[in-house]
C-alpha cells in the first residue's frame, strides 16, 4: 500500500510555536554541477541532485537524515577503455556552508547504482540519504552551496572480472560554489512522535525483514519505507513486516515512521542500508577432522566447495578428501577417496546438511611393517555419509559437521582382501569435520 506523505505546517502563536501535521519537511531543492576530473577513465562529470532538507529545531531535534536523488553523468569512452561493461560505486560531495556564525565544511556520501555502460555518456541513477549541512547551533538561515565531487566506481568486464577501481577528484576550477539549498533553524518546542526504537532488519535474496520496538502511546500504526516509498502500512501492535519481491544483490534502505495524530510531528527510524542476499553464492572451505573406524581414529584433511541457493538454502557441493592411513593392531592401509556423485543438502533452520557419497580406494595395506601393493580396483561400494551441523551454523564462518556412517565390504584386493576389510569395513563409524574458510 502506498501512502503519501504529510507535510507538516507551523502555525506562530502568541507565547509558543505550534507543529501541525506528520513528517517535518522543507521545498525540494535541485542542484546541478559541471566539475572536470583528474582520471583518464573519468574525465568529466555532470551531478544532478535533489533534497528536502530537514528545518531543524535549535537546541533540541536536530535535522534527520532526508532521501536524496539524482543522476552523475560521466563519458563512456574512459569506461569501455578499460573494458567495463557495468559499473556502480559512491559519490561524495563535498558542501560548504554559511551562516550568521560564519562557514563550514561537509562531506555527504551517496550510492551510484548499477548502471550499463552504452552509449556516449553513461547516466547513473544517485540515492542516500544525508542530514541538512549546518554551521554551529544557532537558530537563523544556512545556505548550503556544492564544492568539489568525489567519485568511487568499481565495474565487471564481459567475462564478469573486475575492472581496477577508479577513483577521481572532480574539482570547480575557478567557477564559484554552486548553491543547492538554505534551511532555516528555529528556536521552538513541538509535541513530536518518537522513532520506534530498536529498529533491526535482515534479508534473503528477494525479501528483507523490518522489526521494530514501539514509539509511544498516541502512536496508531506505522509506514515501512522502501528508498523513501511507503510499501507497508501496518497497525499499533505490530512489530514486524517482510518485504517481498525484491532484486537479488541488490542495496535498500529501510525505514519505519510512526502515525499519530495530525497535530504531533513525527520522527522516522535511521535508514538501514542493507543488501538482499545474491541469488546463490559461493563458499570454500577447508576441511580437518578425523574419522572413528573400527577403533582406528583416522585423519581427515580436504576441501568442500559448496554452491547456495539464496532463496531456498538449498546447495550443490564438492568434496575433495587427501588420501590417508588408516592403522590398527599391526596393519595400516593407505586409502584415496574418490566423491560418488554431486553432494546435495541445504541450510534450514540454521542447521546445514550435506549428504556426500565418496568411495574408499585401499592403495597398499602394510602388515607388521611390510608394504603389500593391492590390485587396481581395491575399493568399497559408495559410502553414505550423512553430514549435519549442530543448529547455529553460519556459512560465513563454517563450523563443525558429523556423521554416522557404515563401510560395505571391500572387494577386488585379492589376497589382502580379509585383511583390508578387518580393518575398515564394519558399521558405527563416525566422522567429524571442522569447516574453515
Amino acid at each position: 500500500m502506498r501512502v503519501r506523505p504529510v507535510i507538516t505546517a507551523v502555525l506562530v502563536a502568541a507565547g509558543g510555536v505550534l507543529a501541525v501535521g506528520g513528517v517535518a519537511g522543507a521545498v525540494e531543492r535541485s542542484v546541478a554541477v559541471a566539475r572536470m576530473c583528474d582520471s583518464s577513465v573519468v574525465a568529466r562529470a555532470d551531478l544532478v541532485l535533489a533534497t528536502n532538507a530537514e528545518d531543524p529545531i535549535y537546541g533540541w531535534l536536530g535535522p534527520e537524515p532526508r532521501a536524496v536523488r539524482g543522476t552523475l553523468t560521466i563519458p563512456a569512452a574512459g569506461l569501455a577503455a578499460v573494458g567495463a561493461v557495468g559499473v556502480e560505486g559512491t559519490v561524495a560531495v563535498r558542501l560548504e556552508s554559511r551562516n550568521a556564525l560564519g562557514s563550514a565544511t561537509a562531506v555527504r556520501t551517496l550510492d551510484l547504482r548499477p548502471t550499463p555502460v552504452t552509449g556516449q555518456d553513461v547516466v547513473v541513477p544517485v540515492f542516500g540519504y544525508a542530514t541538512a549541512a549546518l554551521v554551529g547551533n544557532a537558530w537563523g538561515s544556512t545556505t548550503v552551496e556544492v564544492d568539489s565531487v568525489q567519485i568511487s566506481l568499481t565495474g565487471k568486464r564481459a567475462d564478469r572480472s573486475d575492472i581496477p577501481p577508479v577513483s577521481t577528484l572532480c574539482t570547480r576550477g575557478e567557477q564559484p560554489a554552486t548553491r543547492w539549498y538554505s534551511v532555516t533553524t528555529m528556536d521552538m518546542r513541538v509535541d513530536y512522535a518518537p522513532a520506534p526504537t530498536p529498529f533491526t532488519t535482515t534479508s534473503t535474496a528477494d525479501t528483507i525483514t523490518a522489526q521494530w520496538g514501539p514509539s509511544d502511546a498516541a502512536t496508531t500504526g506505522y509506514q515501512v519505507l522502501l528508498d523513501d516509498s511507503v510499501v507497508a502500512t501496518t497497525g499499533a501492535d505490530s512489530r514486524s513486516a517482510v518485504i517481498t519481491g525484491l532484486v537479488p544483490d541488490t542495496a535498500y534502505y529501510v525505514q519505519v515512521r510512526p502515525i499519530t495524530r495530525p497535530d504531533r510531528l513525527v520522527r522516522s527510524t535511521p535508514p538501514i542500508k542493507l543488501r538482499t542476499l545474491p541469488r546463490t553464492a559461493t563458499f570454500h572451505y577447508a576441511i580437518t577432522g578425523s574419522a572413528a573406524v573400527n577403533g582406528a581414529v583416522v585423519p581427515l584433511r580436504g576441501s568442500l566447495h559448496t554452491v547456495v541457493d539464496a532463496a531456498s538454502g538449498k546447495h550443490s557441493s564438492e568434496l575433495a578428501l587427501n588420501a590417508t592411513d588408516v592403522s590398527a593392531r599391526g596393519v595400516s592401509a593407505h586409502v584415496e577417496f574418490e566423491q560418488a556423485a554431486p553432494i546435495t543438502g541445504s541450510l534450514s533452520s540454521t542447521v546445514f546438511t550435506a549428504n556426500a557419497r565418496v568411495a574408499v580406494v585401499v592403495k597398499s595395506v602394510t602388515v607388521r611393517g611390510r608394504r603389500f601393493s593391492v590390485p587396481v580396483g581395491c575399493r568399497t561400494a559408495p559410502i553414505d555419509l550423512p553430514l549435519r551441523s549442530r543448529p547455529g551454523f553460519d556459512l560465513r564462518l563454517g563450523g563443525e559437521l558429523t556423521a554416522a556412517f557404515t563401510v560395505p565390504p571391500l572387494t577386488g584386493c585379492g589376497p589382502l582382501t580379509a585383511a583390508a576389510n578387518t580393518l575398515l569395513s564394519g558399521s558405527d563409524h563416525r566422522a567429524t569435520l571442522l569447516l574453515t574458510p
